[in-house]
């Protein structure tokens, strides 16, 4: 789960490129670099080849300014936020929630993704209107053949797939992505629950 977020941050924050199709990247390179806020539903699949298992996930990404939210609603509720530096990680289902203000090696991966998506997107191939690019270099050892999916009729990133060390393969949609309106929830609305178990790092 923590490895999922952090994916989502890395593409949202560091999103600065250049490479084949120059101009449609350009376009969503002006597009999720300018944002206020930032909205989508995501659904996510983590498929596990060892056991031949597909965990479907649902839920919904909030963004404004530097600080983010991942709400999953299924099939356990949880939500990651990330606030002034400090990660909450929390899960419903174990009644416990990791907190940690330890964010240098985050916000250092951060930096690395900027640089090293600068002309490190190979164009794939292109199947009606969703362009499909890889990313060469990525700063995390555990992630392998990252993928992004554009739609280069409303220029926006409708998914992105990636494969861990292990062979297993995480696919996560953006659907209802909405950029720069009133958040549907506001951030600071993600409190947890009283009796929570709080685990600090």
């Amino acid at each position: 789960m923590k490895k999922s977020i952090f994916i989502i941050l890395l593409f949202f924050y560091a999103l600065s490129i250049s490479a084949n199709n120059e101009q449609l990247l350009r376009r969503i390179d002006r597009k999720y670099q300018n944002f206020r806020t930032f909205e989508a539903s995501i659904v996510q699949e983590n498929f596990f080849s060892q056991i031949n298992y597909t965990l479907s996930s649902t839920g919904n990404v909030y963004m404004q300014g530097e600080s983010v939210v991942i709400e999953y609603n299924q099939p356990n509720y949880q939500f990651i936020k990330m606030i002034n530096n400090e990660i909450t990680i929390f899960s419903q289902l174990e009644n416990t929630a990791i907190i940690t203000q330890d964010s240098s090696l985050f916000t250092q991966a951060l930096l690395q993704f900027s640089n090293i998506l600068n002309n490190d997107l190979k164009f794939i191939e292109q199947n009606n209107n969703i362009v499909i690019f890889e990313v060469l270099k990525l700063p995390v050892s555990t992630i392998q053949n990252m993928r992004l999916y554009i739609n280069e009729r409303n220029d926006l990133i409708e998914k992105v797939s990636y494969n861990e060390n292990s062979n297993n393969t995480v696919t996560i949609e953006f659907n209802n992505q909405k950029f720069n309106q009133t958040l549907s929830r506001p951030l600071n609305s993600f409190i947890l629950p009283e009796g929570v178990i709080i685990i600090r790092n």
